[in-house]
């Protein structure tokens, strides 16, 4: 899921942001 982020985040900041926020979350 990260991985997508990453590539979507290179677009999207705001998805960028997002994956962060799910990366943590699933922490």
């Amino acid at each position: 899921m990260a991985y997508d982020g990453i590539l979507l985040g290179m677009g999207n900041p705001l998805l960028d942001i997002s994956a962060v926020v799910d990366e943590d979350f699933l922490k």
